[in-house]
């Protein structure tokens, strides 16, 4: 149950900051990675 929950946790820490990394390429006018692609640069 509490792994759980940290999944969640996690994955709603990881939307926040691929939200913020969106924005911020919007606002250099630049174009935004997918999702998975973000996902995939910060695994690595």
């Amino acid at each position: 149950m509490f792994l759980e929950q940290d999944a969640v946790l996690g994955l709603s820490r990881f939307v926040a900051k691929y939200e913020a990394y969106v924005r911020e390429m919007k606002a250099q006018k630049k174009e935004p990675v997918t999702m998975l692609a973000y996902l995939v640069e910060m695994v690595q």
